[in-house]
């Protein structure tokens, strides 16, 4: 039973690290997306 639980907290904690890794890329990649395309207007404008 404890093994159980044991795995299941591992398996949460992985799966929340997991999300918030990937929202930490993805803002980071729109942040760079956002930065881009104020250049290129810049650039245009």
């Amino acid at each position: 039973m404890d093994l159980a639980a044991d795995a299941i907290i591992s398996l949460m904690v992985v799966a929340v690290t997991t999300v918030v890794v990937d929202a930490t890329a993805l803002a980071t990649y729109l942040e760079d997306v956002a930065v881009t395309a104020l250049v290129v207007a810049a650039v245009i404008l």
